[in-house]
């Protein structure tokens, strides 16, 4: 008897659409919906499953300050309780700077090119658990208090606060945030996170250029220091910065962005200099487009990420293939599966080294309880015989 996916009961065949659909990102927003519109047009029963998809995922313009005609805007969208993803570009530059609350079932929210929001209000959405903000500016009067929230990327903005408020970002505001990236702010000052948030979270991102920036001044997005606290830190290489002319010794793991316009020259440059300008490097993340077994590149290309690799071999660095070209844009939410997977494990290997340790001392102290109550007994047998 001959089979085919309609055959699935409804819960099977939701899972079947949405690996169809495939992952959101902002650069495949456009093919994302097109698949979900051919969907929607398979069938009836595959229709009804693919049709709500399509406002599940919205991005709206708010507002074009060079005048061009915004194809969707926020009041526009229908069932707007039904959209999980959201990306608004343009709040707060003519009009409702909370326009967003309205989306109240809204779990991926990206704001870029907006002004003037309030990051309390963030808030005020319950089920939010990522929020990208990008080329903006936010103001605060309390710390973010979001229970949900687990991944938060920062990426050049803007924030004021009272002189009064020392954090905006604490453990106790978000206690399930576990992957943060922090851009370097427009006024050069670290973010104010907590200590505890920073020790909270499996995973830290950073430009490459912040981590030279903190040898040579006190501006920084982000404070680390210690060895364990730089495990869990990727730092982001792109070309237009180029590959830094002194030694980084700071990164022990590196992400590197490259895109359709990359000179084979830069590649080049990066696998020259790697092992002298990274000498405590473990692991390099290099873009999927050059992975010479699964794409066919050009010759002076290959030949560069040739021997990128093979200094790596050498140096014992791991390379691992991962990202698309462009996933450093705006209203990425700059994620590292590989990464953020092995972050997780050396966190669980530590908190099991610590449990075992503890566990040790308890059986050392009980050892000596025992050990003294003996020897008081010996000593009050010998009392009482003399």
């Amino acid at each position: 008897m001959r089979t085919s996916l309609l055959s699935l009961p409804d819960e099977l065949l939701d899972l079947v659409v949405d690996q169809a659909l495939g992952e959101y990102a902002p650069r495949l927003y456009k093919e994302r919906q097109d698949t979900c519109r051919a969907l929607s047009l398979v069938n009836k029963r595959v229709g009804a499953i693919a049709q709500p998809k399509l406002v599940e995922v919205v991005h709206a313009v708010v507002y074009t300050p060079l005048g061009f005609r915004a194809q969707l805007k926020p009041e526009q969208v229908p069932r707007r309780n039904c959209v999980r993803t959201l990306w608004l570009d343009g709040v707060g530059l003519n009009g409702s700077v909370n326009g967003f609350l309205s989306f109240a079932a809204v779990r991926d929210l990206r704001l870029t090119v907006f002004r003037e929001v309030r990051l309390e209000d963030f808030g005020l959405l319950p089920e939010i658990r990522t929020l990208v903000l990008a080329q903006g500016h936010f103001s605060s009067n309390k710390p973010l208090v979001a229970p949900k929230l687990e991944r938060l990327v920062l990426y050049q903005c803007s924030h004021s606060r009272p002189p009064r408020q020392n954090e905006g970002f604490t453990a106790a505001g978000c206690p399930s945030l576990r992957h943060l990236y922090l851009d370097v702010s427009h006024d050069g000052r670290p973010w104010p996170c907590s200590q505890d948030l920073l020790d909270q979270v499996d995973t830290l991102g950073s430009p490459l250029t912040d981590a030279l920036r903190v040898r040579r001044s006190s501006h920084s997005a982000l404070i680390v220091s210690g060895s364990v606290a730089l495990d869990k830190v990727l730092f982001d290489l792109d070309f237009m910065d180029g590959v830094p002319d002194q030694p980084a010794s700071r990164v022990r793991h590196l992400r590197v962005h490259a895109d359709s316009d990359t000179w084979p020259s830069d590649w080049a440059r990066l696998a020259d200099n790697l092992v002298h300008r990274f000498p405590s490097l473990k692991a390099l993340y290099l873009p999927l487009a050059v992975d010479a077994s699964r794409v066919m590149l050009g010759r002076p290309v290959l030949e560069a990420v040739r021997k990128l690799v093979a200094n790596c071999e050498r140096a014992r660095v791991v390379v691992v293939y991962e990202h698309a070209l462009s996933a450093d844009g705006p209203a990425e939410d700059r994620a590292a599966p590989h990464f953020e997977a092995r972050s997780r494990r050396v966190k669980a290997e530590r908190a099991a080294a610590a449990a075992r340790r503890r566990r040790a001392r308890r059986r050392a102290a009980r050892g000596l309880c025992a050990d003294g109550g003996i020897v008081r007994q010996d000593d009050a047998r010998a009392g009482r015989a003399s």
